[in-house]
């Protein structure tokens, strides 16, 4: 069944909602979380499913939402031959920032996106850390940031996520992100994941 995580420090949890017929209360929970990242207190919200069922068009709702609200919006997309590129869902962020929105942090991030990542731990953990703390901050003002098929992301795109999920919870930031769920008995690509990472430790509860 389609669902909606919602990501943070202090609680995590699972919903499970309809995404295409009956989304009033998704687009509920959705319009708090927007009010908690307005007054600073922002949140991961991870819409998984199998494709078609809707998960584009509400994001796409939540970013409407959010910008009537005065919040400036950056969106990453990804496609399959995406998951081989270190730091392709953030650099197609940085690339769909606008410059008058955002000043000089699009440029910053995709000169951060060279040799760093190597095969080392350490060297992969210390890019991760300087763009997300650069992104951090920059958020100065609500924000909102999307995320589009996370599961074709590669490990780096993913870390840097999970780490401004982290952050989020004592910043005005509100990541919005969709995740392809395999359909029941499905044959599956070998390098395709069921979940992104950091969101196995979800607690499933009810609406």
């Amino acid at each position: 069944m389609p669902g909606l995580y919602s990501a943070a420090m202090t609680s995590t949890q699972v919903l499970e909602s309809p995404l295409v017929v009956g989304r009033d209360a998704t687009l509920g929970l959705v319009k708090r979380h927007i009010d908690d990242a307005r007054s600073g207190r922002g949140s991961l919200l991870l819409f998984a499913g199998e494709a078609g069922i809707g998960k584009t068009r509400l994001i796409r709702a939540a970013l409407r939402q959010a910008a009537t609200l005065g919040f400036r919006r950056s969106k990453g997309d990804l496609a399959p031959q995406d998951l081989l590129v270190p730091l392709g869902s953030i650099a197609d962020l940085a690339r769909s920032m606008d410059r008058a929105e955002f000043g000089d942090l699009a440029a910053d991030l995709l000169a951060m996106k060279g040799g760093k990542g190597g095969d080392s731990l350490a060297s992969r953990r210390i890019l991760v850390h300087e763009i997300s703390d650069r992104i951090v901050a920059a958020i100065d003002k609500p924000t909102a940031f999307a995320f589009e098929d996370l599961q074709w992301a590669d490990e780096l795109s993913l870390e840097v996520v999970g780490e401004l999920a982290r952050a989020a919870t004592d910043l005005p930031l509100l990541l919005l992100a969709s995740y392809r769920l395999r359909r029941h008995g499905a044959r599956h690509d070998p390098d395709s994941r069921d979940r992104p990472a950091g969101s196995a430790r979800c607690r499933r509860r009810r609406p």
